[in-house]
C-alpha cells in the first residue's frame, strides 16, 4: 500500500495550521508519504501532480484547516471554482474562476465516507460529512487532485478532511470551537488504518 497525506502551511496571519501540526505528530506508517503544501492557488495541487507522476498511490488523503467548525469534516465534493475573500500566501484573490476549463463541474470523493464516519464515531471523535469544502485553497487542492486522477484514469482513491482549530489556537479565542491535537491525530490515524485494510 502507498499513501500520500498532505497538509497546509499557516495562512491568514495564523502562526500554525492545524493540518500541519497533525501531520507533524502523525505516527510513522509503512508506505505513507507526508508533504506540507503552500497555501497558494494551483501551486498546491501542482506539487501533488509532480509526486503522482513518479509514484502510483493507492490513496491520497488531503488535510486542511477550517477554523470555526466543531468537528472534523469529511468532504464529499470538490467544485471547479476558485473564489476567495482573503488572499492566498502569494496575494492571489481569485473571484469566480474555473480551476480547469476542461474539468467537470465537480468531482466526488472516492473514499467511503460512511465507513470513515462510523469508524471515527466508534473512536469517540466528533465528525460530520460535509458537502462544501469552500472555494479557497483547500477546495482548489481537492479539485486539482481529483481532476488529475480522472484525466489519467487512475485507480487512486482520494478525499479531503477539514480539521477545526486546535485547542492551542483558541486560547485567546474561547468563543471559537476547537479540537485536541490528540483527537485530530487519532482521526487521521484511523483513516490510514482503514486504508491499510482496503476498506476506505
Amino acid at each position: 500500500m502507498k499513501v500520500l497525506v498532505t497538509a497546509f502551511e499557516p495562512f491568514n496571519k495564523e502562526k500554525i495550521n492545524a493540518s500541519q501540526e497533525v501531520l507533524k505528530n502523525l505516527p510513522d506508517f509503512n508506505g505513507v508519504q507526508k508533504i506540507v503544501l503552500p497555501v497558494v492557488f494551483n501551486e498546491c495541487f501542482q506539487e501533488v501532480h509532480e509526486l503522482m507522476e513518479n509514484a502510483l498511490f493507492d490513496y491520497i488523503l488531503m488535510l486542511g484547516e477550517s477554523g470555526g467548525r466543531t468537528s472534523v469534516s469529511l468532504e464529499r465534493i470538490a467544485v471547479n471554482l476558485a473564489d476567495a475573500s482573503i488572499p492566498d500566501n502569494k496575494g492571489s484573490v481569485p473571484h469566480g474562476e474555473k480551476i480547469f476549463s476542461d474539468g467537470e463541474n465537480a468531482y466526488f470523493t472516492t473514499l467511503n465516507l460512511k465507513t470513515a464516519k462510523d469508524a471515527l464515531n466508534e473512536n469517540g471523535i466528533p465528525v460530520q460529512i460535509s458537502n462544501y469544502a469552500g472555494l479557497y485553497v483547500c477546495n482548489n487542492l481537492f479539485y486539482g487532485v481529483m481532476y488529475y486522477i480522472d484525466k489519467h484514469d487512475l485507480k487512486t482513491k482520494a478525499g479531503f478532511m477539514h480539521i477545526p482549530f486546535l485547542e492551542k489556537q483558541t486560547v485567546h479565542k474561547p468563543h471559537i470551537a476547537s479540537i485536541s491535537l490528540q483527537s485530530a491525530v487519532s482521526a487521521v490515524s484511523t483513516l490510514i488504518a482503514l486504508m491499510e485494510k482496503g476498506v476506505l
